[in-house]
């Protein structure tokens, strides 16, 4: 008999061949897996950040299925009368009510929509002040920082970052649609409450239309990607393949139409007044390609912001945030 060399077994030819596919299958598993973990993790510092805001706040998750339920847990939170500058609970309503259409009163439906949406909108405001301190922090370490462009293919800017940092600054300019720092400094802002509030309400019908019912969706987003929840318009024209963009939460649709107002080449004229003023009214003046309707779309978004007083909104803080560069 051959002797067996130490640390060595003798198999059966069968059991090797089993052996040795089992070996194949797990380089194949662990390549399949280096695909996908690294660019999860290249994305999973903003991403991260973007929920540690919430993990921060304390945020609450709130489901309600009736404007009873959903007015008593505005009272429980102290939202329902909340004035300017006053604290508000980082509380996250995910979706408003079937019966919000039904409520006689005007101005109580006006008072439910806009209280809804106030600690969601301020929230967002949180998330993106959190991405513009990381932007400020990776600045921070440029003697020059205007001159900075955010490429894989340029190698200079990278030498003063670490691996986390960069792949920060890479997602950033991929988000934002920028590769220039100075281009994200101006796009990497907070949208005033009273303009959300503002445009919310004309979009959705006050929370009433069908896409805010079946889809949450509030801003009438389009979209064409297949792999986007939507729903059809019920009179889109012959030969049009766009739908109605679907969310999950009504975070996520404030989180959605942010980015839109603060990446999209179109909203260029909002991005440039908001970095001379601080009123939305003023602001409103750049969102002229919002709809076709242009200048008498921003009419009624500054109508509407000056007959409920929205502005009062935008000096709200939510409760347990802090001011970021």
């Amino acid at each position: 008999m051959t002797p067996v060399p130490a640390g060595s077994s003798q198999l059966p030819s069968s059991q090797q061949t089993a052996l040795g596919l089992l070996k194949a299958g797990g380089v194949v598993l662990l390549f399949i897996v280096f695909l996908w973990l690294v660019p999860h993790f290249l994305h999973f510092g903003i991403q991260t950040t973007i929920e540690q805001v919430c993990t921060d706040l304390h945020c609450q998750d709130v489901s309600v299925k009736s404007v009873a339920g959903l007015t008593d847990a505005l009272h429980r939170y102290k939202i329902f009368d909340v004035g300017a500058g006053e604290v508000v609970a980082p509380v996250l309503f995910d979706q408003f009510p079937p019966d919000l259409i039904d409520i006689p009163s005007v101005a109580w439906r006006k008072k439910i929509f806009f209280h809804t949406l106030l600690p969601i909108s301020l929230i967002v405001g949180q998330e993106i002040l959190a991405e513009r301190e990381i932007l400020l922090a990776i600045l921070s370490k440029y003697a020059n920082p205007d001159n900075i462009v955010f490429q894989k293919d340029i190698i200079g800017w990278q030498q003063k970052l670490n691996k986390t940092e960069i792949s920060q600054a890479l997602n950033l300019a991929k988000k934002y649609k920028s590769s220039r720092a100075v281009e994200l400094l101006k796009k990497i802002q907070p949208v005033p409450v009273s303009l959300i509030l503002a445009q919310s309400a004309i979009e959705s019908a006050w929370g009433g239309s069908r896409f805010a019912q079946a889809g949450n969706n509030l801003f009438g987003i389009w979209t064409w990607n297949d792999n986007d929840e939507g729903l059809v318009p019920k009179r889109r024209e012959n030969g049009k393949t766009h739908r109605v963009k679907s969310f999950p939460s009504l975070h996520a649709a404030v989180q959605e139409y942010s980015l839109i107002l603060n990446s999209q080449p179109a909203y260029r004229g909002f991005r440039k007044l908001r970095n001379g003023t601080s009123d939305s009214i003023i602001m409103s003046s750049g969102l002229i390609n919002y709809s076709s309707r242009r200048n008498r779309y921003v009419s009624d978004v500054q109508n509407l912001i000056r007959i409920n007083k929205l502005r009062r909104y935008d000096s709200c803080k939510l409760r347990g945030a802090t001011n970021h560069g």
